[in-house]
C-alpha cells in the first residue's frame, strides 16, 4: 500500500491566495496614493510658511517697505536649515515682494493645492 502524504499547495489554493492579495492591494493602493499626495501638499504649504516667515524677518531686519522685491538668496540666513526649500512634487517657488505670499508653480492645479492658506 502506497501511503505517501502530499505536502504543498494545489494550484487552486495558490490562485485563491493570489486573488485575495490582489483584492487587498486594489483597496489599499488608492488610499496610499491619496495619502502621499496629501503629505506632499502639506509639505509644500509648510515650505511656503517658512519662506513667508523668512521674508517677514528680512523685511523687518532690512527695513524694507511693502512692495519691495526680495530674491531667494537674500532669505538664506533666515531659513531654518539655511537652504532654500524645494517642493516635494517638483514645483518651483516664487518668493514675490514684501507683503505678498510666496507661491508654488503647482498652485491650485493639484489636489490638495500647493498654496499658503490664509490662516497660516
Amino acid at each position: 500500500m502506497n501511503s505517501r502524504t502530499h505536502k504543498g499547495f494545489t494550484l487552486v489554493e495558490i490562485m485563491i491566495v493570489v486573488m485575495i492579495i490582489s483584492i487587498l492591494l486594489g483597496i489599499a493602493m488608492p488610499n496610499f496614493l491619496r495619502s502621499r499626495a496629501l503629505a506632499k501638499g502639506r509639505s509644500c504649504a509648510a515650505n511656503l510658511r517658512q519662506i513667508n516667515a523668512a521674508k517677514e524677518q528680512l523685511a523687518m531686519a532690512g527695513s524694507l517697505q511693502e512692495g519691495d522685491s526680495i530674491a531667494s538668496k537674500d532669505l538664506m540666513p533666515y531659513l531654518h536649515d539655511k537652504n532654500f526649500p524645494s517642493c516635494a512634487s517638483g514645483g518651483l517657488y516664487t518668493v514675490g515682494t514684501v507683503g505678498q505670499n510666496p507661491i508654488c508653480s503647482i498652485g491650485t492645479s493639484s489636489n490638495p493645492p500647493h498654496v499658503l492658506s490664509p490662516t497660516s
